[in-house]
């Protein structure tokens, strides 16, 4: 059923859902949701599974047009003045959600009951640009529903949700983001390791969905390693001494020794860190 209309995609958007596990021996990235816990909260609020297919926003400046009547979801870090984020509602047709700019983090879910229709490529539908897997999507864009169903299973949905507040704090956490040490921390030297957790690092305007780019003071080299599977949440450290977190669409393989990673259930909420903000990490114990 066709539902809404691209009248404007914004900065970057795209089909997304769990990603793609169990091909990265293949090449293949496993993609998915830069930030799970928006993307799921989108989804629960209208009963839909946690995987069901969303559209992802980067930054402000989507507008769909909405074709039908349906309910739909926002969370994440932008509003507009149909919804705020961490919030669902019953549109009409004719009606327009526009995104606005959010005071903090990136992404922005809107999830549909029953989820968007998209091409599944290697179990998922989520859009890797780079390797032009998945559909794309574009200004004029028509978008499908995978269901006639355009209303909440539950009706105490329809109540429920105008009263309770489902937020969610996109800040970075104020002691640091919890890192452990990667492959090849040993390699480093100390003053690298020290520098690490020890400045505030800058997240460049060069970072995407498939590396989050720091700037800071460089880091001191390890030595050269051959090229190794390389994990989302991975720290490379290339020849610059700037490191680089590899992110859902980032590399399977790769050559730069890792002197640290970030386990998933934290880096959703670096993927959140606009660019040009500054950020600190801390070893875990």
């Amino acid at each position: 059923m066709k539902v809404a209309r691209v009248q404007q995609t914004g900065l970057a958007a795209g089909y997304q859902d769990t990603g793609r596990p169990g091909w990265r021996r293949f090449g293949v990235p496993t993609g998915g949701f830069m930030d799970g816990h928006s993307a799921s909260l989108a989804n629960k609020l209208l009963d839909n599974t946690h995987n069901e297919t969303v559209l992802e926003f980067a930054l402000h400046g989507a507008e769909i047009e909405f074709l039908q009547d349906t309910w739909i979801a926002l969370a994440g870090a932008c509003s507009s003045q149909l919804l705020k984020a961490g919030s669902a509602r019953l549109v009409h047709a004719g009606e327009s959600l526009s995104l606005s700019p959010a005071p903090a983090g990136i992404w922005t879910y809107l999830a549909i009951p029953g989820g968007w229709q998209a091409q599944t490529w290697f179990g998922s539908t989520s859009t890797h640009s780079r390797s032009c897997i998945g559909d794309r999507i574009q200004n004029g864009d028509i978008l499908k529903s995978c269901t006639n169903r355009l209303a909440p299973f539950e009706s105490s949905v329809v109540t429920r949700l105008p009263t309770n507040d489902h937020t969610i704090d996109l800040a970075p956490p104020p002691d640091g983001f919890p890192i452990l040490p990667g492959p090849q921390y040993s390699s480093f030297p100390s003053r690298a390791q020290e520098a690490l957790t020890h400045q505030k690092w800058q997240i460049s305007s060069q970072s995407d969905r498939a590396g989050y780019r720091l700037q800071g003071h460089p880091l001191d080299l390890a030595d050269e390693i051959t090229s190794e599977p390389v994990l989302p949440g991975s720290f490379q450290v290339p020849g610059n001494g700037q490191p680089i977190i590899t992110m859902p669409d980032g590399p399977t393989v790769g050559g730069y020794p890792k002197i640290a990673y970030m386990e998933h259930r934290t880096l959703w909420r670096l993927a959140q860190c606009q660019p040009g903000s500054q950020v600190e990490f801390r070893w875990e114990k």
